[in-house]
């Protein structure tokens, strides 16, 4: 728990920078002199790579001599897998809850455009969310494992509840209060994730949390797509809010089946 926290924090500290930096830079720049800086990163990237990671074959376990599956059986067996457990069933739903708000990543021009006038505060709005999980994170990692358990439902519902509020046109300053709010609330996939693969049989562990990180990317995807394209006809204010309450009540639903599932007698 304490080292995917870790990780997810550092992972969250690089959006901050990243979305805030990069965000100075366009309104100074432009958008093409940003990316092109950007492009720049991640060849600097290659090279730190290449230069400080070295190489750990891996190690050998003679005594494990089971075959490894194509890909769509153990595609099929981790499915089976997931959909035949309760717990992870609710897990797999939680985190998909993540593309509702996730939307603010879509929206955050337009709605920088559409209250303000000007892109300004575009690297706030969208540094605004992975501030909000860096202390999310911190917080949580410092309750008990049972605690933290009982959290995942309300966290998600309150990662989802900000966005609605957005339908009164908050100004950028109030929007970015409300998405460290969200972003507080996100930080329950840390737990979250740390459930799913304690749940998990050991020879099924691979499969079933590749399926989770497809269903959560699926998930982002298909939200931020949707997010853009009603944005074009409803504007950005209201399919923020919209996305926000839709997300609230499938957090519940999720969160209500994490915990009847959690109930039940293994």
């Amino acid at each position: 728990m304490l080292g995917t926290g870790a990780a997810d924090m550092v992972d969250q500290l690089a959006q901050v920078l990243g979305f805030a930096v990069g965000g100075l830079v366009i309104v100074g720049l432009g958008a093409d002199r940003g990316l092109q800086i950007d492009a720049a990163t991640f060849l600097v990237s290659a090279v730190i790579v290449r230069l400080g990671v070295h190489d750990r074959p891996v190690p050998a376990f003679p005594t494990v001599r089971d075959p490894v599956q194509p890909w769509w059986p153990s595609l099929v067996t981790g499915a089976v897998t997931v959909w035949t457990t309760p717990k992870l069933r609710a897990l797999v739903l939680l985190a998909c809850v993540a593309g509702f708000y996730v939307t603010i990543e879509a929206l955050a021009v337009p709605y920088s455009m559409d209250v303000t006038g000007s892109e300004g505060g575009v690297g706030l709005l969208l540094a605004a969310g992975p501030a909000g999980t860096i202390l999310g994170m911190w917080a949580i990692s410092r309750l008990l494992p049972g605690r933290r358990l009982k959290l995942i439902g309300p966290l998600a519902m309150a990662a989802c509840f900000p966005l609605a509020l957005s339908a009164f046109r908050p100004s950028v300053p109030v929007m970015v209060a409300l998405l460290v709010v969200s972003g507080i609330g996100s930080a329950y996939h840390m737990v979250a994730r740390s459930a799913f693969v304690q749940s998990v049989p050991d020879h099924g562990r691979g499969q079933a949390f590749g399926l989770a990180v497809t269903a959560l990317r699926t998930a982002q995807g298909t939200g931020l797509l949707l997010a853009g394209v009603c944005a074009e006809e409803f504007g950005a204010p209201t399919v923020l809010s919209g996305a926000g309450i839709t997300g609230t009540l499938v957090a519940a639903a999720a969160g209500l089946t994490w915990y009847q599932a959690r109930r039940r007698r293994p």
